[in-house]
């Protein structure tokens, strides 16, 4: 059975209108993980919890670190991103954000900081395993 080009193309159509971006989630990240970070919290309490980030961002000079557990995936019809951001060490603000239509628009999906929390109805479905 051949395959032309024709048919080749339309695969790779399919699997880019159907793909995630799951894959680009740090291996411990889920849901419940993430519900369970609070404000205050050490990074190694969230390392703990959430394994270790997939990178790091230090703003050194306002004493703020930002964890980042994913990172953008070219080509996924829609992925995750989660921030937490720790200032003096401590855990200050938690965001989710799911990214759709190929990174073109985004839905913030979670937040948690001092005054807090809330999420949305797509939060679950985001960041489930």
């Amino acid at each position: 059975m051949r395959i032309g080009a024709a048919g080749l193309a339309a695969a790779l159509l399919l699997v880019l209108i159907f793909a995630q971006g799951r894959e680009a989630l740090a291996s411990g990240v889920s849901a419940t993980g993430i519900r369970s970070i609070r404000t205050g919290m050490s990074e190694q309490d969230v390392n703990r919890i959430l394994g270790d980030p997939i990178d790091r961002e230090d703003d050194t000079a306002r004493h703020e670190r930002t964890l980042l557990y994913a990172k953008p995936v070219r080509g996924a019809r829609w992925y995750p991103m989660l921030w937490i951001h720790l200032r003096d060490g401590r855990v200050s603000v938690v965001y989710g954000k799911k990214y759709i239509w190929w990174g073109i628009d985004d839905e913030g999906v979670y937040l948690l900081d001092e005054s807090g929390h809330s999420e949305s109805p797509y939060f679950e479905e985001t960041f489930s395993r």
